[in-house]
Parts: C-alpha cells; structure tokens; sequence
C-alpha cells in the first residue's frame, strides 16, 4: 500500500527529532515553504499530510485542495501518534517472536 501514497512532512526539523519514516516515499516540505514547493508533489498518488501533533495538516489540506490536489489524508494525531504506534507495534512483534523462541525451547 505504501507504494500508493506519498508521505507529506510538513512538520520539518521537528518532526524529525520525534522519528523518521522509513518507509513509502517521503517529502519533506515544511509548512512555511508549502506555497512554493507543493507543486514536487504528484496528482496520481494519495497524499498523507503528517505534521508533528496534527495540528498544521488542515491547512495544508486546504492549500493542497485549492490547487487541485484530490486524494488527501492526515494521520490522527500527527507524527508524534505515527511513531508512537509504529514503537507499541514493534515491541509487540518483539514480544511475540521472543515469546515464540522461548516456546521452542
């Protein structure tokens, strides 16, 4: 799925020191630079608007919508609830295998 979507940063610097996407295609464009640079993103690919608490993504929807972009989402919570679910699922993928290893013992 994620080969579909394009994960819009517009958190910056910020963002950035909560974690890094490691995953799909990722473009940073800060906020404040959105006017200048939105057109670096596709038409033909959903669009994930992700700032750091989630507060910054409607307006950037907004923005994006006003310049014929159709296919927008935003993450509940912003980046910082992003990472915080990605790090809960991690552990409990880590959990599981060291619970399986033990079982094979």
């Amino acid at each position: 799925m994620l080969d579909k979507i394009v994960i819009l940063d517009i958190g910056g610097e910020a963002l950035r020191q909560i974690g890094e996407f490691n995953q799909g295609e990722v473009v940073h464009i800060p906020i404040d630079d959105l006017e200048e640079k939105y057109s670096d993103l596709p038409k033909d690919k959903k669009i994930m608007i992700v700032d750091v608490m989630g507060k910054q993504e409607e307006i950037a929807g907004r923005f994006l919508t006003s310049k014929g972009y159709k296919n927008l989402a935003a993450i509940n919570g912003g980046g910082r609830a992003w990472f915080m679910a990605v790090r809960i699922n991690e552990k409990q993928k880590k959990e599981t295998s060291e619970k399986a290893l033990n079982n094979q013992k």
